[in-house]
């Protein structure tokens, strides 16, 4: 919710986020109009080792009310 505030303040969000379709946040975002972009298998960070879950990188663009 604080993502989508801000967004309506004119500022773009990125967020990195657990791919989670189900939850109240995720329809939340979607309503208002993120860009989701779904990333094949899963992250490897600075061990190499892969995340426990998918990600997703989640874009709101500025919109000023």
């Amino acid at each position: 919710e604080k993502a989508i505030q801000e967004q309506k303040k004119g500022k773009t969000i990125v967020m990195l986020l657990r791919v989670d379709t189900s939850t109240k946040w995720y329809a939340k975002l979607v309503e208002a109009k993120a860009k989701i972009f779904w990333f094949n298998g899963r992250l490897r960070f600075a061990n190499n080792q892969p995340a426990n879950f998918a990600s997703m990188l989640i874009v709101l663009t500025g919109i000023e009310e």
